[in-house]
């Protein structure tokens, strides 16, 4: 308000709700979380080092890509949908901010720090 502008946290990806059947699909040992499709070049979730999918599935009549990392958590918050993931960035994080993200990546469970940045 001060500034007549409202500056938005971004991490720079795109991706989808992860379910049993994309889980399945993809091979995945979890079946919650977002599923990282992208990650924008040169965005925070870039220079983090979380990796997008690889390739395409078909998930009951629909493309899906796969093979990337699965946010699973957000500072210890458990997160079971891109909404979830959506609605936690708006209402707790603001650029600039450091946060620690809990991935599965190749079935392994890892930790990641990222510094978001402002949405362009």
């Amino acid at each position: 308000i001060k500034d007549g502008v409202y500056r938005r946290s971004w991490m720079g990806i795109s991706g989808t709700t992860l379910d049993m059947d994309i889980a399945a699909a993809g091979g995945y040992n979890v079946t919650r979380g977002v599923l990282i499709s992208q990650v924008v070049n040169n965005s925070p979730a870039q220079r983090a080092g979380l990796r997008g999918g690889d390739r395409t599935v078909v998930v009951n009549g629909v493309q899906v890509i796969v093979g990337g990392d699965v946010i699973v958590a957000v500072n210890g918050v458990p997160i079971n949908s891109i909404d979830e993931l959506l609605v936690y960035m708006e209402e707790k994080t603001s650029p600039g901010q450091t946060i620690t993200l809990n991935i599965v990546r190749n079935n392994q469970f890892i930790t990641v720090s990222l510094t978001l940045s402002t949405r362009p």
